[in-house]
């Protein structure tokens, strides 16, 4: 091994890679099938990955491909019925017990929420808009008894206890989360980089699904700008971990396998969610498909969300407030064709806002990471004076101290004289006087600055939390504010020739359905998700008839979205936090100069690597002074000094190795290592890796950058017509010129 600039004492220029057979202990243990041989899988042990790096997929099918082959042939007949049938017994188990946690997690969540205003005196287990009237009783009433109800101090009272009790659910929800980082945020942004192959260890683990449970419940009970959605896609994802571990079964101990089936599993936390199949099932294809085939995900994924809204309906004891009628346009009308100039302004007005969102949010976040992230006091005092704030504000406007779901349906559901609420209240455009609602524009101006400072800043806090849900709302007060305008010209101006068609009472603007556009378009601006949005509008408000619309909207959202940005919010928090994560679409946001970059240019070459040649000896001692000191993620191998390439060995791997070696009796760190197995001395050969895709130094970096995206890979090996290595390009090394400036590539 050569040793390029490091004075490290080593003996030899020329280190051996190292294998240590350890037959049972890394395969499918649960089904104690023997380990696949070198035949199948170019190593003769179980591969094992470092904290932060991608798995090899192609060596997971080949081992997953020889484990149902081993028991085809050697398999009890039970064995050979069971193992084709164990992931639908771990994904309906999962599927359930997310059905059964959201019933929990909406009542509690609800229920607590209410707790802040009051409570219902002839049951106090009923949620506020359960509770029989004249019932519900503020908490001032109970308290100060001795002053009349409706007085500036029962006023005061109620927001001094309201404030209170948010403060101990946002203090609950940072102490509940504080233990457990992984609990804290959305987890869609991690599990898209999870599911694409990296390793993050603890993520999924059931004391992080169980934190980040009671934390969310606290969120939305604190009346925090977060969503529940993002959550529920960790938990659900957790949950079918958790069963993986817990059932026998194929997946468990295959990496790329348990990434299918949990893949799959997502689609429960979006149905849930929203009360969407259909979306959920989508989402995972535009979420998590990159590096796992749809093939593997439609029907799983229809099976998860289907048994999870099945047993939510089934079990949820509030269904017709909470989960049943969300968002609903009531109104049976058609819209114009005049409408679609102003739907095509809404959905680049959404995209605009969107992107706006996006970048605010980041900012936001940057400030938190330098301000607060080392200290637990400071996080917790952040969080606190976010929930605060917001019920402070939203104390004064009854509007937006609704939850989000009821915001939400009122902002989707159109005023009429028969109908009563904040919105409907604040209008003037059923009266029988027209005049301008300056109220209601003004209030659903006041939300909507209100929800998108205070959910760009929240989410990302020390809290559990989603945007997708805040992002309809927000979207959703845009298009009712929108839509409220037109209606008003419209009843101020009905002779005008773009409004000759509505029907005989001169109704024919829709302002609910402008909102549920305005929430579409917002939602794919900040998102860039298309098709799941449209059919979780659909699935939730059922008004078929705004399909098209809907569509309008997303399409130009999208647009606008590409080009100011092309990056969604998971996207950007990916980047934020460094993780090593490749977006599709190189073609259409990767500078196009890349193409005439070739990757010998740019590669590391040969003579600064640590390079192992097969021929040698060499001592543990003179490995772990290179390991020790060099900071190397691994090492290409050669037959000879100059010789060909024969394949790759990681550090970690290494490490391992040698660990297990230096516990058995006899051996030290003088004791003499090869890579030969038929040598008399200690082999370790077994975790040298073969199998490995070779690339010419003369490819083009967008090329390379394609190779990484798809095959989900942490190195490209380089090697010219002759097999011998010319040099290696990382993952990370790709980021990096992904971003750099025109200027900056020229200079290559």
């Amino acid at each position: 091994m050569r040793l390029n600039d490091t004075d490290l004492d080593i003996r030899t220029q020329k280190i051996p890679v190292l294998t240590y057979n350890d037959s049972l202990a890394n395969s499918i243990e649960d089904l104690t099938i023997e380990s696949p041989t070198t035949s199948k899988t170019s190593r003769s042990t179980r591969k094992r990955y470092r904290n932060k790096t991608f798995i090899d997929w192609i060596y997971e099918y080949e081992l997953a491909k020889h484990v149902k082959e081993t028991v085809t042939n050697n398999g009890s007949p039970l064995l050979q019925m069971y193992i084709p049938k164990s992931k639908w017994v771990v994904l309906s188990i999962s599927s359930i017990t997310m059905g059964v946690l959201v019933v929990l997690i909406d009542f509690l969540s609800l229920w607590l929420h209410d707790k802040k205003y009051g409570y219902c005196s002839g049951h106090v287990v009923s949620i506020r808009s359960n509770c029989e009237e004249g019932q519900w009783e503020t908490w001032s009433q109970t308290i100060l008894t001795f002053m009349s109800s409706g007085t500036v101090f029962h006023n005061i009272g109620n927001l001094v206890i309201c404030l209170v009790i948010s403060g101990i659910f946002a203090t609950m929800a940072v102490l509940i989360t504080t233990k457990y980082s992984f609990s804290a945020h959305s987890g869609i942004a991690e599990l898209k980089i999870i599911l694409n192959g990296l390793i993050i260890n603890g993520f999924l683990n059931i004391e992080v699904v169980l934190s980040k449970i009671l934390g969310i419940i606290m969120v939305v009970a604190a009346g925090i700008w977060a969503g529940k959605d993002g959550p529920l896609v960790h938990i659900s994802a957790g949950i079918c971990n958790f069963f993986l571990i817990k059932i026998p079964n194929l997946h468990s101990q295959n990496q790329a396998l348990k990434r299918e089936l949990i893949a799959a599993s997502t689609a429960a936390g979006i149905a849930l969610a929203f009360n969407s199949p259909i979306g959920g099932i989508l989402f995972v294809f535009e979420q998590f498909s990159g590096s796992i085939g749809i093939h593997s995900l439609m029907w799983p994924g229809f099976v998860s969300s289907t048994i999870a809204v099945t047993v939510m309906k089934a079990l949820h004891p509030f269904d017709d407030i909470i989960t049943g009628n969300l968002f609903v346009v009531t109104e049976d009308k058609n819209w114009l064709n005049v409408e679609l100039i102003p739907f095509i302004f809404l959905g680049c007005l959404g995209g605009l806002l969107g992107v706006l969102f996006n970048q605010l949010n980041i900012r936001l976040q940057r400030f938190r990471v330098t301000k607060f992230m080392g200290s637990k006091r400071a996080q917790l005092l952040d969080v606190l004076a976010v929930c605060l704030l917001t019920v402070f504000l939203s104390y004064g406007n009854s509007f937006s101290g609704l939850t989000l779901t009821e915001m939400t349906s009122a902002l989707f559901t159109d005023c009429s004289k028969s109908k009563s609420g904040v919105l409907c209240s604040a209008s003037t455009l059923q009266s029988d006087k027209l005049e301008f609602p300056w109220r209601l524009c003004l209030i659903l101006l006041f939300t909507f600055f209100q929800g998108l400072i205070l959910t760009a800043y929240t989410v990302g806090g020390n809290i559990p939390g989603g945007v997708l849900l805040p992002s309809l709302t927000i979207g959703a007060l845009v298009g009712r504010l929108f839509g409220t305008v037109l209606k008003y010209y419209q009843l101020r101006y009905p002779s005008l020739d773009i409004f000759m068609n509505c029907n005989s009472e001169g109704q024919c603007i829709s302002p609910g359905s402008y909102a549920v556009i305005g929430a579409a378009s917002f939602l794919t601006g900040v998102t860039r998700m298309t098709i799941t949005v449209i059919a979780i509008i659909m699935e939730v408000t059922g008004a078929l008839t705004y399909v098209l619309p809907v569509m309008i909207g997303v399409l130009f959202s999208i647009l606008i979205n590409s080009v100011l940005s092309g990056k969604s919010s998971y996207e950007l928090w990916l980047k934020l936090n460094d993780y090593p994560y490749l977006p599709p679409g190189i073609e259409e946001f990767v500078n196009p100069d890349l193409t005439r970059i070739p990757c010998h240019r740019v590669f590391k070459p040969i003579n600064q690597l640590f390079v192992i040649c097969k021929d040698t000896f060499v001592t543990v001692n003179d490995i772990c002074l290179v390991l020790e000191n060099a900071n190397v993620s691994g090492f290409p191998v050669l037959e000879k000094e100059g010789g060909k390439f024969i394949g790759y060995i990681s550090s970690y791997e290494l490490q391992l190795e040698l660990d297990k070696l230096l516990d058995i009796e006899g051996v030290d760190r003088s004791t003499a290592v090869t890579l030969d197995p038929s040598s008399s001395d200690y082999s370790l050969e077994g975790i040298l890796e073969t199998n490995l895709l070779i690339l010419p130094p003369e490819m083009d970096l967008l090329t390379c950058y394609d190779f990484f995206q798809k095959m989900s890979t942490s190195i490209a090996i380089f090697c010219d017509s002759r097999n011998q290595l010319v040099g290696i390009f990382s993952r990370v090394d790709i980021i990096e010129l992904v971003e750099k400036s025109k200027v900056e590539l020229e200079l290559l």
